[in-house]
């Protein structure tokens, strides 16, 4: 008799562990499905040098970028830079700026990206391992202003973003976007 109750609670305890590993499977799908939106990596094709460098254009701004520099006469604007690691962002400086630009050292490689949508609010950028595999992640907040909110004394511009996380494998970047919480 105790025999059959101790395989009867082994066989519940099997059970439970494999409902258990379905839901976390299950949750995990769910969550990669509601965060990630798309990964552009096969669409960019670079421009290459004859030696397979990508290269950054002769002139590029050294100088951040404000609203009164958009005149949509092309070009580039600089939206931010991490100068430790020789990285900055740039976007096309047109109507639209729907192309985001990033150079790491002699690397130059373009993303269809709305950079900036709003001029006055310049994207955050940050340099960690994102995803704990040892390499260092480029991870940008497109900020733009999105209705207001009251603090408890006065209404506050609302802040949202989009978060891109690039990833350098040691010849161009892959990106990740996620929608902001």
């Amino acid at each position: 008799m105790r025999k059959y109750a101790a395989l009867i609670m082994l066989m519940a305890c099997m059970l439970g562990l494999v409902a258990c590993a379905q839901q976390q499977a299950q949750e995990k799908e769910k969550l990669s499905e509601m965060t990630a939106i798309h990964d552009n990596s096969e669409e960019f094709i670079p421009a290459e040098n004859d030696e397979g460098v990508l290269q950054p254009p002769d002139s590029l701004p050294t100088t951040l970028a404000t609203e009164s520099d958009i005149n949509s006469e092309g070009g580039y604007l600089l939206l931010g830079n991490i100068p430790d690691e020789n990285i900055a962002i740039y976007c096309d400086n047109s109507k639209e700026r729907n192309r985001t630009y990033i150079q790491y050292g002699e690397h130059f490689q373009a993303f269809e990206q709305k950079a900036w949508e709003d001029p006055t609010i310049l994207p955050e950028l940050e340099w960690k391992d994102w995803d704990g595999d040892g390499n260092m992640d480029l991870i940008i907040k497109y900020l733009r202003h999105e209705g207001t909110y009251f603090d408890g004394e006065t209404s506050q511009p609302g802040i949202v973003y989009e978060e891109v996380v690039y990833q350098w494998n040691g010849k161009s970047w892959t990106d990740i976007h996620f929608y902001a919480e």
